[in-house]
């Protein structure tokens, strides 16, 4: 099987190695202290003329002369010496010491470590123009995309400055760069032909950038997400398998070969010691990013959906998660489609990425990544010829080292290379999908379950006591009410569930599948969780009845209408597990075991959008009410409102 050199299309691979036949030339070039600076305002006005017109091809051609210049007087350079005589110029930055780090790799860096130096270097210009005018309480332009369109950025920066950008980070007929190499277009072949100058030009448009910004307020008050992501990978299992990677990509029968020395370079990363996680982490998404586009191009027959196109929105991790991408397919798309798919890569694996890079509430990884929403402010400090700065690594280990396994899984797929007695499937059986909203919902039934038995053990009750007083017929007719979930389940059923989600959605216009599933599901989140921090608040007042202790003469006063109401909330509460657990069985489409099946169980669904909307809004009101009354201990309140809760509505 013959696999191609390149993912990038004719056109991008055409501008990303422009640049290389220009070195030859480029000896006689005038400099000096400051050649790497380009005053924008003084630009050749055929330059700007081109660049104005978005004739990106012709407007590289003209400032290769710059590009060059810049590239010889920065090769010269030492970080420190940057770091002490121009330090001026970097300020702007959210982190210097990143781009003094990431400066100071670049000589004689090897193809893998110019990727793994640019993407790094393209997050860390797009924070740092993003918080040049961020104010909080306020939206701001904060993607590289809406950056270069914004009139506030264009007044700090000029209008010459901002079309130089666009050449490089800008539509998908320029150089496109932070898309291409992020979303792993760009393969280790590219990265040789496209010269040295290119790798330097981007550090060179920092520093002009720092001397136009010289004496202009700006806010730099953006803050980084650093803190919330650092507590959501807390959660993420660190103790993972480990095999190399390398021989698993060359026995892999897709194509793997062509990024092979992305492969070894994440096995030399992660062989090294201490880890550089961050690294690591960075080259494990652009591989992940590009197995999963190429798997995902063979798998719906659309081979073309592997290359970059400047045509149409390229085929990205992200696209495929959120199942975007399968509106970019130029034919029909089936159960067939999604199967095959999701047979090569492993459902589970797409579960666990569901979980960590696309959930509206989770870590998000590659997406905070990749904008540069993960960085730090770090001091420097100058200790002989070297730039000393803290190491940020560790706090990237676990992420590292779950992408890692799922890297490891995706290509174990079909490989036979390892013993049986090495079970990749174990760890991935064992994941707990923590963020997605579907994984989400089981966690807070599984929660309201355990709160339950706790407040009825604490009041002298037991399951067997509490009445089934709602009728769950009108929407389940047909479906018995002693079903439980099981968190061991969702990590088989998530990928499934999704993938019928939209068929099911391009197949039908009935009414009462008018609601995605994520958004009920994540509302229905919001109101398990109301329901929960009702539940946990009247197990403390139960608890203090017990004891008789610390209860106001009120609390005790009105300790008969408590016990009515730990009857009430008993049966409530039982009734919301019974109904919330059909609700992801039969309208989220948990029951069925395959795609197929989960499409039969989701078209077996009558119920109209509209009253499904009314149930889920009386839940929600509900969960409001109880958990204001139980905080004021409003017991007569809490069981009036159950004596004339509806017994059956549609």
């Amino acid at each position: 099987m013959s696999y191609p050199s390149s993912f990038l299309s004719p056109y991008a691979r055409s501008l990303l190695t422009r640049s290389s036949f220009f070195d030859a030339a480029s000896g006689d070039l005038p400099l000096n202290d400051n050649s790497f600076v380009i005053d924008f305002d003084f630009l050749h006005p055929p330059i700007i003329a081109s660049l104005s017109d978005h004739n990106y091809a012709a407007a590289l051609d003209l400032p290769q002369p710059y590009i060059h210049r810049c590239y010889l007087s920065l090769c010269c350079i030492s970080p420190c010496t940057l770091y002490t005589d121009f330090s001026d110029l970097i300020v702007w930055l959210s982190d210097l010491a990143e781009f003094l780090d990431l400066f100071g790799r670049l000589p004689n860096s090897s193809p893998s470590e110019k990727m793994l130096i640019m993407v790094r270097l393209f997050s860390l210009i797009e924070f740092s123009l993003g918080r040049l005018y961020w104010k909080p309480k306020q939206y701001c332009a904060n993607t590289m995309k809406n950056l270069l369109s914004s009139a506030e950025l264009e007044e700090l920066l000029g209008f010459n400055c901002i079309l130089v950008l666009q050449l490089l980070f800008g539509p998908v007929n320029s150089m496109n760069l932070r898309n291409l190499f992020w979303h792993g277009f760009v393969s280790p072949i590219d990265i040789k032909e496209m010269g040295l100058a290119i790798f330097y030009f981007p550090f060179a448009i920092v520093l002009s950038i720092g001397k136009r910004l010289l004496n202009k307020k700006i806010h730099n008050t953006r803050p980084s997400r650093i803190p919330d992501f650092l507590l959501l990978q807390e959660s993420l299992n660190s103790n993972l398998p480990y095999l190399p990677l390398t021989d698993l990509a060359l026995t892999r029968l897709v194509h793997a070969t062509p990024f092979s020395a992305y492969f070894e370079f994440i096995d030399s990363l992660f062989s090294k010691t201490p880890i550089p996680y961050l690294d690591a982490l960075c080259m494990l998404l652009i591989c992940l990013s590009k197995l999963l586009r190429c798997e995902f191009a063979a798998a719906f027959d659309w081979i073309d959906g592997q290359y970059s196109s400047e045509d149409r929105l390229f085929v990205t991790i992200d696209s495929i998660l959120q199942f975007e991408a399968v509106g970019f397919v130029p034919h029909p798309v089936t159960a067939t489609h999604f199967e095959r798919f999701s047979t090569a890569v492993d459902r589970r694996v797409l579960a666990v990425l569901c979980d960590v890079l696309s959930a509206e509430n989770g870590p998000r990884i590659r997406d905070r990544l990749s904008h540069g929403e993960l960085g730090f402010s770090r001091s420097v400090k100058i200790a002989g010829n070297r730039c000393i700065f803290e190491n940020v690594d560790h706090y990237f280990k676990n992420s590292a080292n779950l992408l890692r396994a799922c890297l490891v899984s995706v290509l174990a797929t079909t490989s036979k290379r390892y013993p049986d007695s090495f079970d990749l499937r174990e760890w991935l059986s064992a994941y707990i999908p923590l963020f997605h909203p579907i994984g989400v919902l089981v966690l807070k039934v599984l929660q309201i379950q355990s709160s339950l038995n706790e407040f009825l053990t604490l009041t002298n009750r037991t399951l067997h006591e509490l009445n089934f007083r709602w009728s769950l017929e009108v929407w389940f007719p047909s479906t018995k009410h002693n079903l439980t979930l099981s968190q061991s389940t969702i990590i088989d059923q998530l990928w499934y569930m999704l993938s019928a989600w939209n068929l099911l959605s391009a197949s039908s216009t009935r009414p009462h599948w008018s609601v995605r599933p994520t958004a009920i599901a994540s509302r229905l989140d919001l109101i398990l969780s109301k329901h929960l921090n009702a539940l946990r608040d009247v197990i403390e007042v139960a608890r203090r009845m017990s004891l008789r202790s610390e209860l106001s003469s009120r609390q005790l006063a009105s300790k008969d209408r408590f016990e009515i109401c730990v009857v009430n909330l008993g049966e409530y509460s039982l009734w919301l597990i019974q109904l919330t657990t059909l609700i992801w069985l039969y309208c989220l489409g948990g029951a069925g075991s395959s795609i197929r099946d989960k499409l039969d169980v989701l078209f077996s669904q009558t119920v109209h959008s509209a009253s499904r909307a009314k149930l889920i809004g009386l839940m929600d009101r509900a969960s409001d009410k109880l958990l204001m009354w139980i905080r004021k201990s409003k017991w007569e309140q809490i069981n009036s409102f159950f004596e004339n809760f509806p017994p059956c509505f549609t």
